[in-house]
């Protein structure tokens, strides 16, 4: 359960004025709407505390409970991030899929570390430290330590090589023990190298977790699930799930007197084999724990998806950040005749904005998850076309129809209702409609450039558009394929829009196709500054077309002038999955948030 659910209008937002990097300098506002509850990593520092979370860096002061949230609007490369540490100088590192971060000495600038500055891969599994509290990363392509200002990396004669490590431990005596995914345990004892695997008793050779116990033994967790004790001689399997009731645990660490279990089902600790819960049932802010940190004995951090937990002389304190919508990975947008803001998320489901409030409509399926795109119908219809299917809410009811039901196929991508009430879909297996009860299916044979469909749209004169890989069709009195056309042939069309009396066209290699009911004209690079997928267009309140990208950001396109805005500018990232109008202002489903953007436009 969220906190104060229901307090309005707090946001993470945080709003600058940006300028395009191309064409006509036009001022936007951009602001950021982000869930920082997914804890990934945590780092104590004194009374302050840094969760690294799915949507920025969340900066907790624990005596007086405030918080901060640091995202691309400030510095940092992504939201996504993946952990945080804290060395033995006091500099803030965290690790994401793009590199790892360092804070500046201003404690405002970020540095972003790579291959070329000595990291073996950019992709980040894990942070650590020695024994003198030097900095060790762990990437998917080996080893790199911090030391004097620079990365060292370990070769494969230096021990490790090129393997994908997922976490490093240094024991009392300083000695280095690597878990990798896929070929064991690298362990340099005495300045000599070793290798461990299943050959040696590993019960599988990936290990994402390593720690020596209060007891000195060591422990380590399989990456496919459960623990298992060095006792001297080799590696033993330890049935937890017994004690705990899982197999799922996603951190081990010891305290002076105890072993910390972080699973799927709470928080453990252990002595001997005495086990203590902590969960839901005793105040825990989630069950599902990601990671944690442990103090002392009787002071443990707690990271769930939903939240940060203290467990404190057995009493538990949750921090968690009020009124924020749920999900990192955003897809769809629409708005209903309500005013309200349909957002889908990427395993999660389906988000409402209702008057400043976020809430998660609650359905009765499990396949409502992956919404790729959002259609408000009539009579307050709400098609979420899903990659397992459609599921119409009727009246707070849902109906799901998939290919059982005579669909072309279960990935719906797309969908449109006509002025006739029938409910058109693109699927990559064809174009299917829907009306009383019946689907009509349209593949390759029947006319269409190609059966991969990617987008539709419905236009002034009531004619459903769709397009494909292999061009653009047309329902409207009869089928056309548009693709015939000389210039049209072969363009790969991802998204689209109905701006006025035109039809807008997005394709796979950056460009924009127009239609004004009766010529055409394509738009490329030119113009449009951007190379990579547009996958979704929208207009704002002034008429000006907004195009989405796959990787080179969002686009302004004001007659023949453009205006690129990237993360650079404060987007959440350049990877723009939808876009929509609503109260004005133009928003942006991305890839580690909701951007919005106020164009200045006056509210229509």
């Amino acid at each position: 359960m969220r906190i104060n659910l229901l307090l309005k209008a707090i946001f993470i937002f945080l709003g600058v004025t940006v300028f395009a990097c191309s064409g006509q300098k036009t001022p936007v506002k951009i602001t950021q709407v982000t869930d920082p509850s997914e804890v990934t990593g945590i780092a104590v520092d004194g009374g302050t505390v840094y969760c690294s979370t799915r949507g920025g860096l969340v900066t907790w002061d624990i005596p007086s409970r405030k918080y901060t949230v640091t995202t691309t609007m400030d510095g940092l490369p992504t939201n996504n991030l993946k952990n945080v540490i804290v060395d033995g100088k006091g500099k803030l590192w965290i690790g994401t899929d793009i590199g790892l971060v360092a804070q500046g000495r201003d404690k405002k600038s970020w540095k972003r570390y790579g291959t070329s500055e000595g990291l073996p891969s950019s992709v980040i599994n894990n942070l650590s430290l020695d024994m003198n509290k030097n900095l060790w990363v762990s990437t998917t392509k080996g080893v790199a330590v911090f030391k004097s200002g620079k990365f060292s990396f370990f070769s494969e004669k230096q021990g490790i090589g090129n393997d994908n490590v997922l976490c490093i431990m240094f024991d009392k005596g300083n000695n280095i023990w690597i878990g990798t995914d896929g070929n064991g345990i690298y362990s340099k004892i005495q300045g000599s190298w070793r290798n461990a695997t299943s050959r040696a008793g590993l019960l599988t050779n990936s290990i994402t977790n390593l720690v020596q116990n209060f007891d000195d033994s060591y422990w380590l967790v399989y990456k496919e699930g459960g623990v298992a004790r060095y006792d001297g001689y080799g590696w033993q399997f330890f049935s937890a799930e017994q004690y705990i009731k899982t197999f799922h645990i996603r951190k081990l660490e010891p305290s002076s007197e105890y072993l910390w279990y972080f699973t799927d089902k709470g928080v453990f600790s252990n002595k001997s084999i005495q086990f203590t819960s902590y969960s839901e049932d005793e105040g825990l802010i989630s069950n599902n724990v990601i990671c944690g940190a442990v103090e002392s004995d009787t002071r443990v951090y707690v990271g769930t998806n939903r939240g940060m937990s203290i467990i404190d002389n057995g009493n538990i304190i949750n921090f968690s950040i009020p009124n924020t919508p749920f999900g990192y990975d955003f897809l769809s947008l629409a708005v209903d005749t309500h005013n309200r803001l349909l957002v889908g998320s990427k395993n999660i489901g389906l988000n409402v904005l209702d008057s400043g409030s976020w809430a998660l409509m609650q359905t009765n399926t499990s396949l409502l998850k992956n919404i790729q795109s959002i259609v408000y119908g009539p009579n307050d219809i709400i098609a979420c076309n899903t990659d397992k299917g459609v599921a119409f809410n009727r009246d707070h009811n849902w109906e799901f129809q998939n290919r059982d039901n005579g669909i072309t196929g279960n990935d719906i991508r797309c969908g449109v209702y006509d002025r006739k009430g029938r409910y058109w879909v693109g699927t990559p297996s064809g174009i299917s409609s829907f009306f009383n009860g019946r689907w009509v299916r349209y593949r390759s044979n029947n006319g269409l450039p190609s059966d991969n469909a990617w987008t539709c749209a419905l236009d002034s004169t009531g004619t459903v558009w769709f397009g494909t890989s292999g061009g653009i069709v047309s329902f409207g009195d009869s089928l056309v394929n548009w693709s015939t056309l000389p210039r049209l042939k072969g363009l790969d069309i991802r998204s689209s829009a109905a701006v006025g009396n035109k039809v807008y066209f997005g394709t796979a290699d950056g460009k924009v196709v127009e239609y004004d009911g009766k010529s055409w004209k394509i738009i490329g690079k030119g113009t449009l500054h951007v190379s990579k997928t547009i996958k979704s267009i929208a207009a704002d309140s002034s008429g000006a077309v907004w195009l989405g990208t796959e990787g080179d950001g969002l686009v302004r396109l004001d007659g023949k002038r453009a205006s690129v805005y990237t993360v650079a500018n404060g987007l959440p990232s350049n990877d723009i999955r939808a876009l929509q109008l609503y109260d004005g202002k133009i928003w942006a489903a991305c890839f580690g948030g909701l951007a919005v953007v106020d164009t200045g436009a006056k509210k229509q």
